[in-house]
Formats: C-alpha cells, sequence, structure tokens
C-alpha cells in the first residue's frame, strides 16, 4: 500500500537527548549544530544541493530547537512577538502534529532564503522552530504528521 512506499523512501529521525522522533526522506542528509544558548539546530538537506541555487531549487528544512519553560501557557502569535517583536507571521494557523501536539503554522521570511513556512511548538520543556522553503509546504506538512515525542 501507500504507507509502505512511504517507509521504503523514508529513514526515521530520533533525537538522542529530547527524545523526539519523525520519518523524514532518505535523500536528506542531515546535520546537527549545538548553539550557544543551550539550543541546538538540526538541519535536513537534499544531498547535491547547491548553495547558490535559488531556494525554490532546493529540498530541505531544519529544526532549531531551545529549552524553553511556557509555564503552561502554551504558545501563541501574540507571545512569538512579545519575544521577537520583529518577527514576521502572516496567516498563522493552529494545527495538531502526529502525536497530538498543537502547533502554529505561519508564512515568513528569512533574510537568507527569502518566503519561509514554519511550523512553531513547545513540548518537553522545549521550543521547536521548524522552518522550510515556502514550496514545499505539503512535503513539510507530511512530515510533521510522522512527529512523534516519547520515543524512548
Amino acid at each position: 500500500g501507500k504507507e509502505e512506499l512511504v517507509k521504503k523512501n523514508t529513514e526515521k529521525y530520533v533525537h538522542p537527548e529530547i527524545g523526539f522522533s519523525f520519518e523524514y526522506p532518505k535523500e536528506l542528509n542531515v546535520e546537527s549544530f549545538k548553539e550557544s544558548d543551550g539550543g541546538e539546530t538540526i538541519v535536513f538537506q537534499k544531498q547535491g544541493d547547491h548553495p547558490d541555487w535559488l531556494p525554490e531549487q532546493k529540498t530541505g528544512f531544519q529544526i532549531f530547537v531551545i529549552p524553553f519553560d511556557d509555564e503552561g501557557k502554551g504558545l501563541t502569535t501574540e507571545r512569538i512577538l512579545q519575544d521577537l517583536p520583529s518577527a514576521v507571521i502572516e496567516e498563522p494557523t493552529e494545527i495538531i502534529l502526529g502525536d497530538g501536539t498543537r502547533a502554529i503554522l505561519f508564512w515568513s521570511n528569512s533574510p537568507q532564503i527569502g518566503k519561509t513556512r514554519e511550523v512553531w511548538f513547545i513540548s518537553s520543556f522545549y521550543l521547536f522552530e521548524v522552518t522550510t522553503y515556502a514550496h514545499l509546504d505539503s512535503w513539510l506538512a507530511q512530515i510533521m504528521t510522522t512527529w512523534n515525542f516519547n520515543t524512548f
């Protein structure tokens, strides 16, 4: 069935410390960078993509994750703008990830790549910011449906 086809072309990513996982296309390379503030950036980029290519020629996404105590308030557009007044948030929509986690989906802009599609959410005392190129909106949505916490 279709399910098997998807599984055949994907790998499972499991974060070693935070314990979240999801399926991603096998054609992507994965690199992880520790940030100075306790955060981490995990980059998934198609093998062979060239840095000089236009965004619409590239395939990939990144996850920025940082420790975050929201005191149970949850993530809202207002909350993001309170912490990041310069953030561009267009057409915010609440969505539910594969494991029931509530997230905010919106369009934004990145100085490096232009228009982006973003999914932000809080779980396990971490803030997650998932970013992809605007043209990969539905592609990222499929990946996010496989998202799962507590995979240990």
